[in-house]
């Protein structure tokens, strides 16, 4: 009969790992009571596990994620809880992987950075401000000559489509 102390070599992690995943219903028991290695695995790894902690499984990119920092394998307290050595060389691979997409992002200009994005945009709304403030002195000379509300209308939506379209343009 596969006892939970069994089940935690085989995973990989502490023996109070086991309790937590117990008490959640993630380790699953055979009809004599004992632990059902492939079950307890397949319901780990729905709620989050992850089976690349398993003797002889590879660790893919599909393992590495930007979830909440590993809620379901670090702890919040307790030394007791604290994760094996196994488990913590995962969970250092994983960062130092997903440091390694970050860089490859960035470099491969995926990624911008958030100082570059806003030099950007300020300089774009800028440009816009400058276009928009001519408005009104090139239209005000030719609105007071009018005297239909219709025909001010139309010159003003005439020179704000006209400034669009020099935005847009480049």
């Amino acid at each position: 009969m596969p006892s939970q102390a069994a089940y935690a070599r085989h995973r990989g992690v502490s023996r109070n790992r086991i309790s937590v995943w117990k008490s959640r219903g993630l380790i699953v028991f055979d009809a004599e009571g004992g632990v059902n290695f492939d079950e307890s695995d397949k319901t780990i790894a729905g709620h989050g596990g992850r089976l690349s902690s398993l003797p002889g499984a590879c660790n893919t990119a599909e393992t590495v994620t930007l979830r909440a920092p590993y809620a379901d394998t670090v702890p919040a307290a307790g030394v007791d809880d604290l994760p094996s050595k196994l488990e913590s060389e995962r969970i250092r691979l994983n960062f130092e992987a997903l440091l390694l997409k970050l860089r490859f992002e960035r470099e491969s200009a995926q990624v911008a950075e958030i100082e570059d994005v806003a030099a950007t945009v300020l300089a774009e709304l800028a440009s816009v401000r400058e276009r928009l403030a001519t408005i009104g002195p090139k239209v005000a000379p030719r609105l007071a000559r009018m005297s239909s509300a219709e025909l001010i209308k139309s010159a003003i939506d005439a020179e704000v489509v006209a400034a669009l379209e020099d935005l847009t343009a480049g």
